[in-house]
């Protein structure tokens, strides 16, 4: 398996499109298909914010805030459970994401209106910035996600009626940087950020009296509107497809359809949605945490693979030191989100071992198998490494069946 990846990074290649189930957050969980159809998971007795599948990939965590708190659905049986309540940093909790200790990281509002990031690190729940000790006005309601280029956690402020709205870059001990001093001078920004892997570039979404927009933010700190529609609240939540596809676009619904932006042309469409819809806090790709990695002792993680359409199948994981941009270019149109470097050859190759296992190389019948990282006997070094993962399969195109999202950790 290793020798059919080194023959295709040798060639060339670039990805599939994310299979089309999208999670959705708002007054219920839903799942929304690709073709507009909403089936109900879950009835919220408040409005669920943001959403994310868990480390596992299967179950889904989200934030409400009557509850004051963060809880975890079966989506399944449609049956949830209590994370954490906590009414002293919960009064308003607005978005979640994972960070490669497997801790979610969470936006939140105090009873106060005092904006802060924290850390829930098992039952433990730790302050990393508010916006008191950052010195700015505003609100963290603008959408979080997690540079995949730095492993920061990236959050777009709503500044009030008047702005100005920073989009504020966070390292992980609560170190700060602003990307831009406003992202847009039309509006203010709706609910949910997100980021293109294959550029790094930031999207957000806004709206007037008149129209909705679509802000693209550079990593440079340059904004441009680069799509509008007359559905005020068409872009209120972002999904950002993978980072190998063929034909890259962000996916945005609301009420009555399902719009696609297409990142190369800024054009949209829309499907029509049937079913039980929902005004939208936050959507996230159904199972589509192909990789994480999870803390288990001092500077060891555990390595999470899961692809649950690709049952049987094997796999090929590595590391590059060299980032993800350009990526291997592959003749079928697709790309692997790494760049060729003596670590990932070396790593592919289970060179690596035993500070990289990259598991048993055969995913199990969910699709999934597991691996571990050891660099308890490395310096702390500081930059970043990404974490890639293919599934083979001799039937596919060019052998790939699958090409992961790449995973960023700070060794």
């Amino acid at each position: 398996m290793t020798v059919l990846l080194l023959l295709a990074l040798a060639g060339g290649i670039q990805a599939q499109n994310h299979t089309e189930d999208f999670l959705i957050s708002g007054s219920s969980i839903q799942l929304l298909k690709g073709t507009g159809a909403f089936t109900k998971l879950y009835e919220n007795p408040g409005t669920a914010h943001g959403i994310v599948n868990d480390i596992d990939n299967k179950l889904i965590v989200f934030a409400e805030g009557s509850n004051k708190g963060m809880f975890r659905l079966d989506p399944g049986t449609g049956l949830w459970t209590t994370i954490l309540v906590d009414t002293t940093v919960f009064d308003y909790p607005t978005e979640i994401t994972i960070d490669h200790h497997g801790d979610y990281i969470i936006a939140s509002s105090d009873p106060s209106y005092t904006y802060g990031l924290y850390r829930l690190s098992g039952t433990t729940l730790t302050t990393i910035i508010t916006t008191v000790t950052m010195g700015l006005q505003g609100k963290f309601t603008g959408g979080l996600v997690r540079d995949v280029d730095t492993g920061n956690f990236v959050l777009q402020m709503y500044g009030g009626s008047s702005g100005p709205h920073p989009m504020i870059s966070i390292a992980p001990d609560g170190t700060f940087t602003t990307i831009i001093a406003n992202y847009c001078t039309l509006g203010g920004p709706r609910y949910q950020i997100t980021q293109d892997m294959r550029t790094g570039d930031f999207y957000v979404g806004g709206n007037d009296s008149a129209q909705g927009f679509l802000v693209q933010v550079t990593k440079g700190g340059t904004s441009t509107v680069v799509a509008t529609s007359t559905d005020r609240f068409a872009f209120n939540v972002l999904a950002a497809d993978r980072a190998s596809s063929t034909a890259p676009r962000l996916v945005h619904p609301y009420i009555k359809n399902l719009y696609y932006t297409d990142l190369k042309t800024s054009t949209v469409t829309s499907v029509a949605v049937t079913g039980s819809s929902v005004s939208p806090r936050g959507i996230t790709f159904s199972r589509g945490r192909n990789l994480q990695t999870v803390l288990t002792a001092p500077k060891k993680y555990a390595l999470n693979f899961s692809f649950p359409t690709f049952p049987g199948k094997g796999y090929a994981a590595g590391l590059t030191l060299s980032g993800m941009r350009p990526g291997i270019t592959l003749t079928d149109g697709r790309s692997i989100p790494a760049n060729l470097d003596w670590l990932l050859v070396m790593t592919v190759n289970n060179g690596f071992q035993p500070i990289f296992v990259p598991g048993p190389g055969i995913l199990d019948a969910n699709g999934e198998a597991k691996g571990s990282m050891d660099l308890s006997t490395l310096p702390a070094l500081g930059i970043p490494v990404h974490l890639v993962a293919v599934v083979l399969d001799s039937t596919a195109s060019l052998g790939i069946a699958a090409i992961a999202d790449p995973w960023v950790m700070v060794l």
